[in-house]
Parts: C-alpha cells; structure tokens; sequence
C-alpha cells in the first residue's frame, strides 16, 4: 500500500459517513487487507484515527493485526489530543484499552503525562479517570506544568472552572 492510499483509508476511518457502522468500517478494512496485506507499520498507523475518534471497537480489530505495540503513549496522547468534551467516553473506553499495553514500571509516568495532556484541553471526565486508574494528581513535567496550571489555563482560555474545582474539591 503506498501512502496515499493508507492515508485516504486513514481519512475513511477517521471520518466515515454517519450511516456506516463499526462493523461496515471493519469489513471494508478486511476487504483491503486481503487485496493487498497491510503491514505492522500500516496498521499501526490505522490506530491514530481510532484513537482520535474514540472508536475502541476498530481500534480493538486493528489491535488483533499488531504483533507488538511499541507506541502507546503516542496512541493515547492522540487519544486525548483536541478539545471536545462530547468524545470524553468514548475516550476513556480508549485509554482502558490502551493502558492495558503499558508495563508496571511506566505506567504511572505515562498516565500522569496524559492527565496533563487531557488537562491542558480540558477535559476534566477523562483527568478523573486517569487519577482513578494510576496518574500522580499531583505530577509535575520536565516543563513544570501541573494540574493547577492547566486548571488556569483552561479557565482562561475557555472560560470552564469544572478542572479547577475538581483539583480543589
């Protein structure tokens, strides 16, 4: 497959039309894969949109095709990347699936630095989650960014306090 056409099936997952369910999403990703076999660096690349979207039934078949996923951190900050709190479910469901590929020994690093990701834009469903399921609330990164500082920023920007009472609460 070059790359145009990984991109346009990238761009069909990623923004399929309203009437097209997972399961038709799936079959025509099949449909292509027995055309011509994607490789692990290509269906690697089909989880990005299934990340950004919230789309954790074709971000599980593309899983099932991956012999060895080394870019877990990247998956889940495209995961949380973008304001828009009406993704804040389908996002969580996506990081449940993709915290199961982290080890022990980078697990509470890796979601502490998602936390931020998802504060900076906001989303304080998906920092609650994070903090329930292993981040340090209280992470500083190599930046000095911390909760109270996305709180303000979030606060400013958009003019939402939810991240700020949520840290103070």
């Amino acid at each position: 497959m070059n790359e145009k056409e990984l991109r346009n099936l990238q761009i069909f997952i990623g923004k399929r039309p309203q009437d097209q369910t997972d399961e038709m999403v799936i079959d025509h990703i099949k449909k292509i894969d027995l055309q011509t076999p994607l490789t692990q660096d290509e269906w690697k690349k089909l989880l990005i949109p299934c990340c950004n979207n919230g789309m954790a039934t074709i971000l599980q078949f593309a899983l099932g095709n991956i012999a060895e996923l080394d870019c877990v951190k990247d998956l889940m900050e495209h995961t949380v990347y973008g304001r828009n709190v009406k993704l804040s479910k389908k996002r969580i469901t996506v990081l449940k699936i993709l915290a199961e590929y982290l080890t022990d020994d980078e697990k509470e690093v890796v979601l502490s630095e998602i936390m931020l990701k998802a504060a900076w834009f906001g989303d304080t469903e998906v920092v609650k989650f994070l903090i329930c399921f292993g981040a340090n609330r209280d992470y500083i990164n190599k930046n000095g960014l911390d909760l109270a500082k996305c709180a303000e920023r979030v606060e400013t920007q958009f003019k939402d306090t939810s991240l700020k009472e949520y840290i103070l609460g």
